[in-house]
C-alpha cells in the first residue's frame, strides 16, 4: 500500500494538459520574439550612435545642413572684412556699447540730436545703424571709435 500512495503522488504531478502545453509554447515563443525584438532596437540605437559620431567629427563626407550654412555665412564674412577696413559686426545688443558712435552718425547724417528721440525711435534708428555699421557704409572714424557723441542742442556754458 505505501507504494501505491507514492505512485499517486507521482501520478498527481502528471503532464500537462494540451491546453497548458500550447500555453506554455506560446509564452516561449512571446519571449523569443520580445528578445529578438529588443536586439534590433539595441541594433538601431548603436547605428544612430555611430551616424551622430561621423556627423561630429565630420568624416565621412557628411556635413549637416547647418554646419554648410556656417561655412557659407564665414566665407561671406571673411571676404566682407577683406573689402572694408577689420571691425566687428554689430547687432542690436550693441547699443548702449555703441552709442557714442550712433549718437554722431544720428547727429552728421539725420540731423538729429539723440535727446531728441523716444526710446522707441531711437531704438528703430539703431537698427538701421546697425545696418550700415555692418555693411561697410559708414566713415572710417566710426568703426575706429568716438570717445563722446553730440547729446543735445544745447549749448552748455561750462567754465574751466
Amino acid at each position: 500500500m505505501g507504494r501505491d500512495d507514492k505512485s499517486r503522488k507521482r501520478r498527481s504531478h502528471h503532464s500537462p494538459s494540451p491546453e497548458e502545453e500550447e500555453k506554455r509554447k506560446h509564452r516561449k515563443k512571446r519571449h523569443e520574439r520580445e528578445d529578438g525584438e529588443e536586439e534590433k532596437e539595441e541594433k538601431k540605437r548603436r547605428r544612430r550612435e555611430k551616424e551622430r559620431k561621423r556627423e561630429k567629427s565630420g568624416k565621412h563626407g557628411k556635413t549637416s545642413e547647418d554646419e554648410k550654412e556656417k561655412k557659407r555665412k564665414d566665407k561671406h564674412r571673411l571676404r566682407k572684412k577683406d573689402t572694408a577696413s577689420d571691425f566687428k559686426e554689430l547687432s542690436e545688443a550693441d547699443y548702449f556699447s555703441k552709442n557714442n558712435e550712433f549718437a554722431t552718425w544720428l547727429k552728421e547724417e539725420k540731423s538729429i540730436y539723440f535727446s531728441d528721440l523716444s526710446s522707441e525711435s531711437a531704438r528703430d534708428l539703431f537698427s538701421s545703424f546697425v545696418k550700415r555699421w555692418n555693411s561697410g557704409k559708414l566713415a572710417q572714424q566710426y568703426y575706429e571709435g568716438i570717445s563722446s557723441g553730440p547729446r543735445s542742442a544745447h549749448k552748455w556754458k561750462i567754465k574751466a
